[in-house]
């Protein structure tokens, strides 16, 4: 029988290698989205937010933990930094790490095509359709959609 992790430690030791960057790369589970992974107490979790736990604690709700080193699989705690979604997101403009960034005019085309949709206009059914139609994610879509991104602008 397999012996349970007990602490964060033990489930992250030995697991990473460091490289010329010193970044510690993870070196055991990823997932498609090229974040590493490990299992602690019953859950699986991406190995750079356990690492930060580790280190610092508990980041505050809903917050990302973000790599200064732009690294997914890294997680030397000193390339990591707990931040808002938004503070991710602008960090990955400002690097060039992020896909199509809209601009305004579009952006009150998408609120115009949500609208419609929240009055039974059937233009564009869904945020998939939307962002396939801006040539961004459904997400991209949504955030925009619950004023998580571009809610300082009333389009």
């Amino acid at each position: 029988m397999r012996r349970r992790l007990e602490t964060i430690e033990e489930a992250l030791a030995n697991k990473w290698t460091i490289d010329i960057n010193n970044c510690w790369i993870w070196n055991r589970a990823i997932k498609s989205s090229g974040y590493g992974t490990q299992w602690f107490k019953g859950k699986l979790w991406p190995a750079h937010r356990l690492m930060y736990i580790c280190k610092f604690g508990e980041p505050p709700p809903n917050y990302d933990i973000c790599h200064t080193c732009n690294v997914k699989l890294c997680i030397n705690p000193r390339h990591l930094y707990a931040g808002t979604r938004l503070d991710n997101m602008q960090q990955s403009v400002r690097e060039g790490r992020a896909g199509k960034v809209l601009t305004a005019y579009q952006v009150r085309l998408i609120r115009g095509l949500l609208q419609s949709i929240k009055f039974g206009v059937p233009a564009y059914t869904s945020n998939k359709l939307i962002g396939e139609l801006f040539g961004v994610s459904y997400k991209t879509i949504e955030l925009i959609q619950k004023n998580v991104t571009w809610s300082g602008y009333a389009g």
